[in-house]
């Protein structure tokens, strides 16, 4: 599996480049929740269909390939680790699944922001208690304790526990995501998606999901993550494609 070079960390490397430069609209100011929640995925009739049915592509791995190289590339330095329960449905590639799930996120959010996420190492993460948990009260701030940032940026936790509700949630610097469904079809969807929408939190982007100030708010990525992926509105009053690109230098 390929891995990506640290400037402190000396692993294996994964290379690409890319960048389509576009206009920027005016900055909004940014809202900084510190906890956020994913909404969950569909799970069954049209939704699902539909959802399934949007195109989608392998994961690009940046600094890889003959691509024209970005004028601006802002790296993001991402710890990632898979718990127990999560190794145990994928006992021979889970840290594969874990490295693509976050290389297609950042496909996007790279070629419009130059947000590069970058995988330098994966590790093994045991949670506990087994059972429901809630996400951003307990396996976050397990998450937390458990791993520091250290040289890095952010830390990324794939766990296949039952939450109370929601598919992730996101801390500060740290993000949790959880494996939805048994069916690797679906859930390859959602894992990338799901980290996408957390990401996206990191660079300060809100929920805007069943918000009473935003019942006009578009389906992008901070509203429907899974029918909306990959954009991000700049419909006023929200234009959370500003936010994003206001604050996707914050690890430079």
């Amino acid at each position: 599996m390929s891995r990506r070079s640290h400037p402190t960390i000396r692993l294996g490397v994964v290379a690409i480049a890319l960048l389509t430069l576009v206009a920027q609209p005016s900055t909004a100011a940014a809202d900084d929740p510190q906890t956020d929640v994913a909404p969950l995925a569909p799970t069954g009739g049209a939704a699902l269909r539909a959802y399934l049915a949007r195109p989608d592509h392998e994961p690009v791995y940046e600094h890889e390939g003959d691509i024209s190289a970005a004028v601006v590339v802002h790296n993001n330095w991402v710890k990632a680790v898979g718990d127990e329960e999560f190794r145990a449905a994928f006992p021979s590639a889970w840290d594969d699944k874990i490295n693509a799930s976050i290389e297609r996120a950042d496909d996007e959010m790279f070629v419009q922001f130059g947000i590069d996420m970058r995988v330098y190492t994966i590790l093994q993460w045991d949670t506990s208690p087994d059972g429901v948990r809630n996400c951003s009260g307990s396996v976050n701030p397990e998450l937390q304790a458990d791993f520091a940032i250290g040289s890095g940026n952010t830390v990324a936790g794939y766990t296949a526990q039952s939450f109370t509700s929601g598919a992730g949630c996101r801390i500060g610097n740290y993000i949790v995501v959880r494996r939805q469904n048994t069916n690797e079809t679906i859930e390859k969807k959602n894992r990338w998606v799901v980290t996408q929408h957390e990401f996206s939190h990191v660079y300060l982007a809100p929920d805007r999901y069943n918000k009473p100030d935003s019942p006009q708010h578009p389906n992008d990525v901070m509203e429907d993550p899974y029918n909306g992926y990959d954009w991000w509105c700049t419909t006023a009053p929200w234009n959370d494609w500003a936010i994003v690109n206001s604050n996707s230098d914050q690890f430079d």
